[in-house]
């Protein structure tokens, strides 16, 4: 039987149980010296939201002027990188994407100003989701929790594992996405948690005036992967609907 496909929808629906702990978007430009030697000027536009400064540290093999400064406002859930080649806008106090893509356009409209961005080497948007179980007879509610069934052999049919670490990247019509997912362990609260990362890539003529439109098709695309991903059953919980 054909897997039912739950269609997109227009507006998104803010889970108030939702597992996102961080969402990154990177761009990749060729190197422009205006990227650092304009630093200043791109900090104080940026200051009063991102008033903390995070210097990178010099890493053996690496070039330290590669290496992004982090712009990081007080609490430090949300930040800026910025490198000769490179920038990035993140958060880790997720409240849906019109708010993440408002502030990614205001930042990189602003970073636009002192860098002449043009074209792009690419474009990534990075959702990192923690799913927290508890085991059931040692294993992992694998079924419970995910539409994912895993048909290896010596199983005996049995679709729930004690440790899970894997890594698919398929294409699709407009880039390239990796999910990854794998247990993982709060080392303060020992509560162990499924992380189920999506990483999606354009690298294909790529230029800056399209940015929004990258954001937004590359959002789709993850959020499409994710809702068929989760089971009914655990939708319910991202919902407040059940304990």
């Amino acid at each position: 039987m054909a897997k039912k496909v739950r269609k997109s929808t227009s507006t998104e629906e803010i889970y108030p149980n939702q597992p996102v702990v961080e969402v990154v978007c990177e761009i990749r430009f060729h190197g422009e010296l205006s990227a650092e030697c304009r630093r200043d000027e791109f900090q104080s536009k940026i200051r009063k939201k991102y008033p903390l400064v995070l210097v990178p540290s010099a890493k053996p093999g690496q070039a330290l002027a590669l290496q992004p400064y982090r712009f990081v406002n007080e609490d430090q859930s949300e930040g800026l990188m910025l490198g000769l080649s490179n920038f990035a806008y993140y958060q880790k106090n997720y409240q849906g994407h019109d708010a993440f893509l408002k502030e990614l356009l205001r930042v990189t409209g602003i970073l636009k100003e002192f860098v002449p961005l043009r074209s792009l080497n690419r474009f990534g948007l990075r959702y990192v989701n923690a799913i927290p179980f508890s085991r059931e007879s040692e294993m992992i509610p694998l079924t419970r929790l995910l539409n994912l069934e895993l048909n290896l052999p010596l199983t005996g049919g049995k679709t729930d594992y004690k440790d899970l670490s894997l890594s698919l990247t398929m294409p699709t019509s407009t880039g390239d996405l990796t999910t990854r997912l794998q247990r993982a362990v709060n080392e303060q609260t020992q509560q162990e948690a499924l992380v189920l990362d999506f990483d999606f890539v354009m690298t294909e003529a790529l230029q800056f005036t399209r940015l929004r439109k990258y954001a937004v098709d590359a959002h789709q695309v993850i959020r499409d992967m994710f809702e068929n991903l989760i089971t009914d059953e655990y939708r319910l919980f991202l919902r407040g609907d059940t304990v």
